[in-house]
């Protein structure tokens, strides 16, 4: 009885894992593009004024109107309080010739650690911003966000992306 258990427990992890690689994958093909980015960002993540810090970040674009993507921050306020922020994000987007306004949800964790402790919190963000295209694979894109533990954030990031050519969408 016993070891049916534990094989039938083998053979459905094997099954949950070929599905978590295989849908994502076949999914690639179905979309409009992907990017990457990098960044530097003030925001509230200290005591007192601004924490600097930098971003990173890559996503999806499910079609011209949505994109999926995670993000990651680490602020460092020179006083005290150093964040760590991971995050996913739902983005809307409103494209414009060469430009793309868009506003965006986050959630997520972020870790912040104070006098040598560590304190975990829930992440909740709104996003707005706008990307410039510079050419076919370069953008820009500054935005501003507001949100939960960090009260507000602004910055600029640079990327890169890969779009599918306009007769295969």
């Amino acid at each position: 009885m016993k070891n049916t258990r534990n094989t039938r427990s083998f053979f459905t992890c094997i099954i949950v894992l070929l599905l978590l690689f295989t849908v994502p994958c076949s999914m690639v093909s179905a979309l409009d593009g992907v990017f990457f980015g990098a960044g530097a960002e003030a925001g509230g993540n200290a005591r007192e004024g601004a924490a600097p810090g930098v971003i990173v970040l890559a996503g999806a674009e499910i079609n011209q109107l949505f994109a999926l993507g995670f993000r990651k921050g680490f602020f460092l306020d020179t006083a005290k309080v150093t964040t760590l922020e991971d995050s996913v994000f739902f983005r809307v987007k409103f494209p414009v010739k060469n430009t793309v306004p868009f506003v965006q949800a986050e959630l997520g964790t972020s870790v912040l650690f104070e006098d040598g402790k560590s304190y975990p919190l829930f992440l909740g963000a709104l996003a707005a911003g706008w990307r410039f295209h510079i050419g076919r694979f370069v953008y820009i894109e500054p935005a501003a966000r507001v949100g939960h533990p960090f009260i507000w954030g602004a910055g600029l990031a640079i990327g890169i992306r890969f779009d599918k050519e306009e007769g295969e969408r």
